[in-house]
């Protein structure tokens, strides 16, 4: 593999995927010597995912998202870098904060994927198209659409209001033109959807995720059907031209009713609607006549067991 790396040439971007399985027994010298080629390369990447375990390992890999080394001149180490992914659910602190720190100095990205991310967080998201984050900690979602003007596709599995001091209210509300692709989990605390408007949404998916939150030293109560409720509210007021909603929802915990008021107040939109031991609702007779009388769904799936 090092040889491969050395002959590939000096000037070729490279789009690069490590992922990590290591404990406190270290690297192993070959790895090691992979890694090493690797980061002296790190001006080829275009781009980069960083995923796995790592607990008590250190490598120079990881030091390239000190904040201290990005000072010094991170655009000469990433000249080329359009996609970054960093995921890291055991150590997500530790690289969360160098994460933090160093976003605002490497080069404009095109796509980022993180485990965590904090509104307070000092990140130039401005030239982002695409984000998928684990947990996002703020006031509210417009908060985060804000700093991506240019997103079209956003992906949160879960959303945590931030205890820290209380913004004033926003009247006026928030609208993101561009934003058509939305994906969501399952634990997103009240506030979230406050006064965001979302004109050009065309694509929904709802996965149940089933995160620990407490990762990020908060404890929720989460509730399935007030979180659709909000979004469902805000679907309304965007009137936007939905064209496809997906749910893939968790019918122990979640009753179907709101997830299908959601599909109903659009006309000509294609719903797939999964829910795990679907069995349990066959015999629900709210959810049969809306599926066989329903004439707004061009095509429904029903009882698709995940």
């Amino acid at each position: 593999m090092q040889e491969c790396i050395m002959r590939s040439g000096s000037c070729v971007p490279m789009d690069v995927t490590i992922v990590m399985r290591y404990n406190s027994n270290g690297i192993p010298s070959t790895h090691v010597n992979v890694l090493d080629t690797l980061v002296n390369r790190a001006n080829r990447w275009r781009s980069l995912k960083l995923h796995g375990f790592t607990s008590g390992v250190d490598h120079k890999i990881l030091r390239l998202f000190d904040a201290e080394l990005a000072r010094s001149g991170s655009e000469s180490l990433f000249p080329l870098l359009e996609e970054l992914s960093i995921q890291f659910p055991f150590d997500g602190n530790i690289i969360q904060n160098r994460l933090a720190s160093v976003l605002y100095y490497i080069p404009p990205l095109q796509k980022l994927e993180v485990s965590t991310l904090f509104e307070t967080d000092t990140a130039n998201l401005d030239t982002l198209t695409i984000l998928k984050v684990g947990i996002y900690a703020g006031h509210s979602l417009a908060g985060l659409l804000r700093k991506c003007p240019l997103l079209e596709d956003l992906k949160v599995d879960s959303f945590v209001a931030s205890r820290v001091h209380t913004p004033p209210p926003d009247t006026q509300g928030f609208s993101h033109p561009i934003l058509s692709v939305l994906g969501l989990g399952d634990r997103f605390d009240y506030g979230a959807w406050s006064s965001i408007h979302l004109p050009n949404l065309t694509r929904l998916t709802v996965t149940p995720v089933g995160l620990m939150v407490d990762a990020i030293d908060w404890e929720r109560d989460f509730e399935p059907q007030t979180q659709l409720s909000e979004l469902k509210e805000t679907l309304e007021r965007s009137k936007c031209p939905l064209e496809r909603i997906d749910l893939y929802l968790n019918a122990q915990e979640l009753s179907t009713s709101i997830a299908l008021k959601i599909a109903r107040t659009f006309s000509r939109v294609f719903l797939d609607a999964r829910f795990e031991k679907a069995s349990k609702w066959i015999d629900s007779v709210d959810w049969i006549d809306w599926m066989t009388n329903q004439e707004s769904c061009q095509r429904k799936r029903a009882f698709d067991t995940l």
